[in-house]
């Protein structure tokens, strides 16, 4: 069988053509999505399924058999109605529209699922595909959509999809581009039958749009290379493309932030920096009692309670070492949500068993304002947020965060 051309590789090769020929030629090299991963996969699946809501009398094209998809897509269309996962194969070009919409009487919308909340240029070249390939199997394309997330929906009650969706229509932008994917198959089809894998150098590709898998692109770094130095964004692929490859070898005339020139006097010396005045007087700020705080958030891009956006963080777990006085030994609190109800008003209700009216709250960054900024529906649980904020609020004098004294951003 004939090598395919999916739409998923067809972006991988937009991305890195390395990445291209070792998905066809050697994809042992290509370790498992890790959880993370998976877990934006599953709830891109959960934003696909509810963007069905939107047509109510649409069909869902059956995905068990490959072939069987691309049969019943052919068939279906008779029938003139949305077909969901509808199976397009063009020659060795294959994709699969999240949404074939009928349009006029031999017209066909295209609707892509994403759960992003904008639009981008992936995205655009997403349906683009989508879109030459079915032009290329004969049919007569009209509009192309992104159907995206609504970050300003609140959910109240039951998940209304027109409410949670914005449909953007992206036609002009896809046609753009078009005229340059028959060039990009073709080249892509080269790499894909070539012996060798292509020598790729690394670059602001690797991780746009997606972040690559292939680490062993990145084994030949030495500790302490540019990559690493402290918020340097595109900055390190600069030094790279001139040749620097470790921090130590900066050259003294490059302009770096004050953190970076602390990062890279510490590599050159061997020594480690060590701010005493910066340590003592943050060390003096705290009163006693000392609560080391720190919250477990889950932020779903489809709201699980009401009252909650899409991607808001929703606090489910703390927990907090309390120091009473200088040497004493700390207790342990913790709080972890359980069943399906929003942990919101719960949790505040734990953790206004634990803090008391003064004293210093210590956490790794500003954590809290996921609690004081949480969105509540009830009357009661406005008094809870209410209280539980004026108690936070009362020791946010004293509250310190540790990122301020040993990770300042100048």
């Amino acid at each position: 069988m004939p090598q395919l051309l999916s739409k998923t590789k067809y972006l991988n090769g937009c991305q890195c053509l390395r990445y291209l020929w070792v998905l066809f030629n050697d994809s042992d090299r290509v370790p498992a999505p890790d959880a993370n991963t998976q877990y934006i996969f599953d709830q891109g699946h959960v934003v696909g399924e509810l963007a069905k809501q939107l047509f109510p009398d649409g069909i869902d094209v059956p995905q068990d058999s490959f072939r069987g998809n691309i049969d019943q897509t052919i068939r279906l269309m008779e029938e003139r109605k949305p077909l969901f996962e509808a199976g397009i194969l063009a020659d060795n070009l294959y994709s699969r529209v999240d949404i074939l919409l009928p349009t006029n009487e031999e017209e066909w919308d295209i609707v892509e699922v994403k759960s992003s909340t904008s639009v981008k240029d992936v995205h655009i070249q997403d349906a683009a595909y989508q879109w030459y390939c079915c032009t290329k199997l004969g049919l007569n394309i009209r509009k192309c959509y992104i159907a995206i997330i609504n970050n300003q929906y609140v959910k109240e009650g039951e998940i209304n999809p027109e409410g949670l969706f914005n449909l953007h229509d992206i036609t002009e932008d896809v046609l753009a581009i078009s005229d340059d994917i028959p060039n990009q198959v073709e080249e892509m089809f080269e790499v894909i039958n070539g012996e060798t894998c292509p020598e790729m150098v690394i670059g602001p590709h690797c991780n746009d749009p997606y972040d690559c898998p292939l680490e062993e692109c990145w084994e030949h770094l030495p500790e302490g290379n540019v990559f690493t130095l402290y918020y340097s964004g595109k900055k390190s692929f600069g030094l790279y493309d001139r040749g620097i490859v470790s921090i130590k070898d900066i050259p003294s005339d490059y302009k770096l932030s004050e953190k970076q020139v602390i990062q890279k006097e510490s590599l050159v010396t061997g020594e480690t920096h060590l701010d005493k005045e910066a340590i003592k007087g943050f060390l003096e700020s705290l009163e006693y009692p000392l609560y080391y705080m720190d919250f477990e958030t889950i932020n779903p891009a489809v709201p699980l309670f009401d009252g909650t956006r899409p991607y808001q963080n929703t606090p489910f777990q703390f927990s907090i070492q309390v120091v009473r006085e200088a040497h004493s030994d700390h207790e342990h609190y913790s709080f972890l949500a359980e069943g399906t109800q929003d942990p919101k008003p719960k949790l505040l209700k734990e953790l206004q068993k634990v803090l008391g009216d003064s004293g210093s709250i210590i956490t790794y960054n500003k954590v809290n304002t996921c609690i004081q900024h949480s969105r509540f529906t009830t009357v009661d649980d406005r008094l809870e947020i209410c209280t539980t904020s004026r108690k936070l609020e009362s020791l946010n004098l004293h509250r310190n965060d540790k990122r301020r004294t040993f990770d300042q951003r100048p």
